[in-house]
């Protein structure tokens, strides 16, 4: 069986002023410092033992977890493929701006005539992130740190879903947990959206 953790990164500059900021590799919030130890904090007192630990290279996903991976002496693999939808040319705009009825109505397809990545490339992106990366493991524990349109498409590529996807709300620093079977390739969610360890905190 093969345990797969998602942490999603803690809060960035443009989570906190809400601006579509997703591609870009923007900084941290003063909030972000306080989920990471607090994830931190809940990692080694759960004392997880990971195999595999792979991250997004963008400075969000990796600066989330990057002191605890060094307390742990884990490595941190990035991979391209594991950051955040492109949806240049909305980067640095308002969130609102985005919501369209268009995108309303189906954001999983929503590409705004081709011009942003949608949902659907990055799910195709991250299929091929597990068959390379993960599927071949046998009996690994393995932290991935990304971002919640990431979360979402691996949600996506495990449990064969669209249209709901988009809408799943994944907070900062939260932990999402998958248990799959290498046979059948089934995927079981343990946990999604995980967010006690900041709640305990009021750093949700």
């Amino acid at each position: 069986m093969i345990d797969l953790y998602i942490v999603r990164h803690g809060e960035s500059v443009a989570n906190d002023e809400w601006r579509i900021a997703w591609f870009t590799d923007v900084e941290l919030s003063k909030k972000w410092k306080l989920q990471a130890e607090a994830l931190r904090e809940y990692l080694h007192d759960k004392d997880y033992s990971f195999d595999l630990v792979f991250s997004s290279p963008l400075q969000r996903s990796y600066h989330t977890i990057s002191d605890y991976c060094s307390d742990k002496n884990y490595s941190i693999n990035t991979d391209d493929r594991l950051k955040e939808l492109n949806l240049w040319p909305r980067e640095n705009k308002l969130i609102s701006e985005l919501k369209s009825e268009e995108y309303l109505e189906d954001a999983f397809y929503f590409s705004d005539n081709g011009n942003i990545e949608t949902y659907e490339q990055v799910t195709n992106r991250v299929r091929e992130f597990l068959a390379e990366k993960i599927l071949p493991q046998k009996w690994k524990k393995i932290l991935i740190s990304c971002h919640a349109g990431v979360t979402r498409a691996f949600v996506a590529a495990l449990n064969e879903l669209t249209r709901e996807v988009p809408r799943l709300f994944v907070p900062n620093a939260s932990i999402t947990h998958y248990k799959i079977d290498e046979l059948t390739r089934i995927a079981r969610c343990q946990q999604f959206g995980y967010d006690n360890h900041l709640r305990k905190k009021d750093l949700v």
